[in-house]
């Protein structure tokens, strides 16, 4: 960032044409105000937030709608920064992740301009309030701009309006109704031939198929995007679909093709000075290097990846990193480094009114102090979440929050409740598509039942997890059959201490079992002929 804003400031009062001397009375108090700020202010100092740098903008804006001069304020926010970004005013505290303050503009500019500005300013609230996860306000911006779009004929407006509003929709967790509205919003791109924002709506398909564990088509969908960038020469969206696919195969855990992808879009990133994708790969990265259990090189991508973002004064990208260092330092059980990464992430979070971001924060906060085994912390921090999503609408995030509340509630004894809400956690998962986290939430709980010798619910979890997996055709069948085959034979050693424990099990297991038993047995049989029990095992079999 440059630190020429005084210049710039000075060049935008020229640009304003404000003449103090044509100045109404009752007003020259208010364009007096601007003009101090833009040319007569001290320069912030280097030490200054990236929001202190520019407050004189922010100043003038507030005295220029003071004196109803919109046309000005209007003028003021969209003037391009000499900035890395090169953005306008407006969009720039959006990228620093200063989202409040960013819709505070855009909400003194409404309905104050003609129709074909007031869409931008929609969009702008839109975009702003969707960021830090007020999804249900995002929509209903959207929708005032859908109906303006239409009535002038927009068809690309239309378009970016659909796609915004399948991303809320896909963050509520209604994946179904996200991907038709991005469907729509393709057929729009591709009637218009908009190439660019073509790639835009297939990649948000893609991550929508991966939601729904459709990863073979969000993969084909990925890979249709990325050629048509690289055939429009669009580096930036190439760059960005390379770490789209690179997260596609980290669901799939193939952490090999993950880091693969997100290598090549450090590499393009870095050859065209797209410094923000290139903070997001090295935070895949590491997210990848801890799944494959590298943890000190996934804290150093990390490292790097908050660096960049503190360089942006990207504070929501700040935010992220403390979160992923916070869960690398978890991994190297490094649990008081953890807890202040994830602290600092909270109070980012807080500070700029990223609600999805404080959500991220408490759960990840929840989840260490329940490693600690500090329940009562734990279920405090889940118990926030919870709220949290609730209140942005996000049925995602709900379905999280109430699966892990229940398991730590169960850790903690309280089995009963802890049931209740984990099962209250399923049910939005599979109303929502999400059978994956579905999956991996029962096998979770099944451990947790398998430590505690509740063999038979650890099963029952287990089974229903290796039926929705088999349903899918994914790999994490092949984990789920690992651990059935495992608990399988924990229950057998207790059925040979006492066979009434058997008969608590449900009947397709008491199969399974007794066939293994039976077969053991008639190995032992062959060897020692005074074996004399299978009659036994015979009558239980039959059961």
């Amino acid at each position: 960032m440059t630190n020429n804003f005084e210049t710039e400031a000075q060049l935008l009062f020229k640009k304003l044409e404000i003449n103090l001397d044509e100045v109404p009375l009752e007003q020259i108090g208010g364009y007096t105000s601007v003009k101090y700020f833009l040319t007569i202010e001290d320069e912030p100092s280097s030490e200054s937030s990236n929001l202190e740098k520019v407050g004189r903008y922010l100043e003038s804006f507030h005295h220029l709608c003071k004196v109803k001069d919109w046309e000005k304020a209007g003028e003021l926010i969209f003037t391009e920064l000499k900035t890395s970004t090169q953005e306008s005013f407006v969009n720039q505290i959006g990228t620093w992740g200063y989202y409040q303050q960013q819709i505070d503009l855009y909400i003194k500019l409404l309905n104050k301009f003609p129709s074909d500005v007031n869409i931008l300013i929609l969009l702008g609230l839109a975009k702003a309030y969707s960021e830090i996860g007020e999804y249900r306000r995002g929509i209903a911006y959207y929708q005032e701009g859908l109906a303006i779009a239409k009535s002038q004929k927009d068809r690309s407006v239309e378009g970016k309006i659909l796609g915004g509003l399948g991303l809320c929709h896909h963050y509520l967790g209604e994946a179904q109704q996200a991907i038709e509205l991005q469907e729509k919003s393709l057929e729009l791109f591709r009637s218009v031939s908009n190439r660019s924002e073509e790639c835009y709506a297939l990649t948000n398909l893609g991550l929508y198929y991966a939601y729904l564990g459709d990863y073979q088509r969000a993969v084909e969908t990925d890979e249709k995007a990325l050629i048509i960038a690289r055939e429009i020469g669009d580096r930036k969206v190439e760059a960005n679909i390379l770490t789209n696919l690179g997260n596609v195969y980290g669901m799939l855990r193939d952490f090999e093709k993950t880091i693969e992808y997100n290598q090549q879009c450090l590499d393009v990133a870095s050859s065209i000075g797209y410094t923000k994708a290139k903070g997001n790969a090295l935070g895949n990265l590491g997210n990848a290097y801890e799944a494959i259990g590298q943890y000190n090189r996934a804290v150093e991508f990390h490292k790097q990846h908050l660096q960049i973002a503190r360089e942006l004064g990207d504070r929501r990208g700040e935010g992220n990193a403390f979160g992923n260092l916070g869960n690398a330092y978890e991994s190297l059980q490094q649990y008081e480094e953890a807890i202040k990464n994830h602290q600092k992430h909270l109070a980012i979070s807080q500070e700029i009114g990223n609600l999805r971001g404080e959500g991220n924060a408490l759960g990840n906060l929840g989840y260490v102090y329940d490693v600690l085994e500090n329940y009562e912390k734990a279920c405090k921090y889940y118990r926030q979440l919870l709220d949290i999503s609730r209140e942005t609408g996000d049925k995602g995030v709900e379905s999280i929050a109430l699966n892990n509340l229940g398991i730590a509630l169960i850790k903690w004894g309280k089995l009963p409740e802890g049931r209740e809400y984990f099962n209250a956690g399923l049910t939005i998962f599979r109303e929502t598509g999400n059978y994956i986290t579905e999956i991996e939430e029962l096998n979770n709980l099944a451990k947790i039942y398998q430590s505690k010798c509740y063999f038979d619910q650890a099963i029952d979890c287990c089974t229903r997890a290796l039926s929705v997996a088999t349903e899918l055709g994914i790999p994490l069948v092949e984990e789920c059959q690992r651990l059935q085959e495992e608990l399988l034979s924990q229950v057998s050693k207790e059925v040979g201490n006492d066979t009434r424990y058997l008969m608590k099990l449900p009947l397709e297991e008491r199969r399974k079992i007794l066939a293994k038993q039976a077969e053991k047995m008639l190995e032992y049989y062959q060897q020692d002929t005074e074996w004399q029990e299978l009659q036994t095992w015979d009558e239980l079999y039959e059961e």
